[in-house]
This record gives structure tokens, C-alpha cells and sequence, in this order.
């Protein structure tokens, strides 16, 4: 993730992703000055062992289990052995939530789709350091 305006770098995910991206909720230690910033670039790279004709995600935002946002994706076709990656510009609300009530009850479950058809869900918990 990098500031949308000056490209500053902010966050990048770690190796133990890679062990664990399917497995468990994952810890993200984000920076508190990410909720300051007018625009978030995002970045996702994925690499697929097969076809994907119509590649969906769906992002639930749940603060303290209640889903307070969901954000729709659709990346389209994907081809079998490669390497993608997908770009997005954030831009961030007038009426922010506090770093403090945010961080540890904020989870971000992203559900994976080939057309309607469920692939699979990681989970990610965000901590504002």
C-alpha cells in the first residue's frame, strides 16, 4: 500500500503470507498515519495454477463482527500458470473512525469467485500501529 498522491511506500505484506494466506486470520500492522492520507494506492499481485474464466472477489469490512462496508470486485479472466497483479486508488472518507477504535476490531474477510462459483476466503485482521 503507498500514499496515493506521493507514492510513499506505507505497507507490504510479509513472507509468512505465502505459509499462511489460507489457513489462518491474518495480522496486518498497518501505520495509524494511513487513515490521514487523502488517496491509498493499492497493489495486489497472485500467481494461478489454473483457469479462471470470471475471477470475483468480495471484500467484507466487519468492525467488532458487524459488517459495516462491502466492496465488489470482478478482475475477469485469468489465465492458467500466471502471474497478475491488480491496482487500486482508495480514497479515503471525511469521517474517519479513530486508530484506537479501529485497531484489533476491524477484520477484512475477502472471499475469492470463478463467476459465482466460490474458490475460497482469507481473513485479515487490521492493527493501527
Amino acid at each position: 500500500m503507498k500514499d496515493g498522491d506521493t507514492g510513499e511506500l506505507l505497507w507490504q505484506e510479509d513472507d509468512k503470507w505465502k505459509e499462511d494466506l489460507w489457513k489462518n486470520e491474518l495480522p496486518v500492522h498497518l501505520p495509524k498515519s494511513i487513515l490521514k492520507r487523502r488517496v491509498v494506492a493499492r497493489e495486489i499481485t497472485f500467481s494461478s495454477d489454473n483457469q479462471v474464466s470470471t475471477l470475483r472477489l468480495v471484500q467484507n469490512i466487519l468492525l467488532n463482527g458487524y459488517l459495516i462496508e462491502e466492496w465488489k470486485f470482478t478482475f475477469g479472466f485469468v489465465i492458467a500458470g500466471s502471474t497478475n497483479s491488480w491496482q487500486q486508488i482508495i480514497q479515503s472518507s471525511s469521517q474517519m473512525i479513530e486508530a484506537e477504535t479501529l485497531s484489533g476490531n476491524i477484520t477484512i474477510e475477502t472471499s475469492f469467485y470463478d463467476g459465482d462459483a466460490f474458490i475460497t476466503q482469507t481473513t485479515m485482521r487490521i492493527f493501527y500501529d
